[in-house]
């Protein structure tokens, strides 16, 4: 491996990347660089800028030659900025949006029993995946679709979130949801054992519409599932906590499906609640008590 540039990171949020003259890689006419981007040494001059798809970046200056396209998604920032003034967490791909340097995709390939479960379950992870990534998703992702695959109708709701044509992320949450998410259902605040976050923004109709670039995450609270199981008199305490929390990792992807998310949508441009667009919560209840009642098979 040859080192082809260095990097300086000063308390400023200024980040900068020249090359290194003298290095092989320099002197063999090295085309990509910083972040692996083409040099643009035909307009700027020898490794001064960088070629990022829709934007240009000067090393020299350490920042961008035009607005982000996006800016209006990041109005906190400046649209000269690069990676949220913090290139240690993030990086950006392509000089538009910024995305967690951990959320690389994972292929899964499902076997299943001839009783609809999985019998196994195998992850492709991308290229140069670390160890602690994986261990990461293992802990997460990984213990959720365990245990969702020793149920037919856990192992349908994997395939969902495999082939939907989101990205979609799993988090198992050791602790108590404390946010008061759906007022409007009349819950006691921190019940919800579940929680589907989406981005919704405005189309060019002027109506709320899923942001499909964006990543949709599942998250479980761990910890008030085992409130809810230690509820005298609650389904959850007929269960043990890993079928718990299956019964509500299915419930949460069932959120996710075109259905679910175009009522959820449809509430969204409808505040006066002029029309009925069905209950949100319905379906993905139905997901929780099949995974439940297939446990008691």
């Amino acid at each position: 491996m040859h080192l082809t540039n260095f990097h300086f990171y000063n308390p400023k949020n200024y980040f900068y990347s020249k090359p290194i003259k003298g290095l092989r890689g320099y002197e063999l006419g090295y085309r990509f660089a910083f972040n692996g981007k083409e040099k643009d040494n035909e307009t700027y001059g020898e490794g001064n800028a960088y070629d990022f798809g829709a934007r240009i970046y000067d090393s020299r200056l350490g920042r961008w030659l035009a607005v982000d396209p996006l800016m209006s998604k990041y109005p906190f920032f400046s649209p000269f900025n690069y990676c949220a003034n913090n290139p240690m967490v993030f990086v950006d791909p392509d000089g538009k949006k910024i995305v967690d340097s951990k959320g690389k995709e994972v292929k899964v390939t499902i076997t299943k029993n001839d009783d609809g479960t999985i019998k196994e379950i195998i992850y492709e992870f991308a290229k140069g995946t670390t160890k602690e990534v994986k261990e990461q998703f293992n802990a997460n992702a990984g213990v959720i679709f365990t245990e969702l695959g020793k149920t037919k109708t856990g192992t349908e709701q994997i395939e969902k979130a495999r082939d939907s044509k989101y990205k979609e992320a799993f988090e198992l949450n050791n602790g108590l949801n404390t946010d008061d998410h759906r007022v409007e259902d009349g819950r006691t605040k921190g019940t919800n054992m579940g929680w589907t976050s989406y981005i919704y923004i405005k189309g060019p109709d002027g109506k709320f519409k899923i942001d499909e670039k964006a990543t949709i995450t599942h998250i479980v609270y761990v910890g008030t599932i085992k409130k809810q199981m230690n509820t005298e008199g609650s389904t959850q305490s007929n269960y043990t906590l890993n079928q718990n929390i299956a019964a509500t990792a299915g419930h949460e992807i069932e959120h996710a499906t075109e259905k679910n998310l175009k009522m959820s949508m449809d509430k969204k441009n409808d505040p006066d609640g002029k029309l009925f667009h069905g209950s949100v919560e319905k379906d993905p209840n139905k997901i929780g008590n099949q995974i439940r009642n297939e446990y008691k098979k």
